[in-house]
């Protein structure tokens, strides 16, 4: 049984139908990367499943349980994190402050000063940044500190929204490095990316998203030589 399953979903807004039957499963401990031009609905698919967005029909089960109707406040405590596009840190608070939000819904205060150590140690940058404001970071560093928030919340699964937006090629690489270090640990991602190679590079498994439909879907590494995405998304 996948840890995340959405079944046929459908999202409009309005008159607009932005998701029209879309089926995804996510593996517990993969990388799932579901990539798609600007528009296609990805990001719609994320906000759908944090329950920001609501569908019209279909299902989203979590670890076999429906979440599709809960509020975003009931899905976090469940263990999923979210990390919108565009970082959305609060720029005006330290590094510590931001790392400390990400825990806001966890009682466990041994386990929350476990987790900040363990940040400390695998992002010394956040490390040595600590009483720094947020918002006097580079971009790179910002995607490194929303990261390090979302996994002060200890989840299972971890939603990661275009994380390579605005950022230098070598970041992004980075950025792909730190996905699977994450995945290493035992956190589940389900991946959206408009960066395909990166998108693909870091998953075992993808899906390809056009005009709110799955057009593609199969191993990472089998849809990165297929000559569809090849053209439409790697340049050819």
């Amino acid at each position: 049984m996948a840890l995340l399953s959405l079944k046929n979903i459908k999202t409009q807004y309005g008159q607009v139908k932005a998701l029209k039957g879309v089926s995804i499963d996510v593996e517990e401990g993969t990388v799932v990367s579901l990539i798609g031009s600007n528009g296609a609905g990805k990001t719609t698919t994320l906000k759908s499943i944090f329950g920001i967005q609501k569908i019209s029909d279909g299902e989203i089960l979590f670890d076999g349980q429906r979440i599709d109707g809960r509020k975003p406040l009931e899905i976090a405590k469940m263990k999923i994190a979210y990390t919108m596009e565009g970082r959305h840190l609060f720029p005006q608070m330290t590094v510590l402050e931001n790392l400390e939000m990400g825990a806001f819904i966890r009682k466990d205060k041994m386990g929350i000063k476990s987790d900040l150590d363990m940040i400390c140690e695998r992002f010394p940058i956040l490390k040595d940044r600590m009483n720094q404001l947020a918002g006097n970071m580079s971009g790179g560093e910002q995607m490194v500190l929303t990261v390090g928030r979302a996994l002060m919340s200890n989840p299972r699964l971890l939603l990661l929204d275009e994380p390579s937006l605005g950022l230098a090629p070598l970041v992004v690489k980075q950025i792909g490095q730190l996905i699977q270090e994450i995945n290493q640990r035992g956190v589940t991602v389900f991946l959206v990316e408009q960066n395909s190679k990166l998108g693909l590079g870091a998953a075992q498994r993808g899906y390809v998203m056009e005009v709110g439909q799955i057009v593609l879907e199969g191993e990472a590494a089998e849809l990165l030589a297929n000559d569809h995405v090849k053209q439409m998304y790697l340049g050819g």
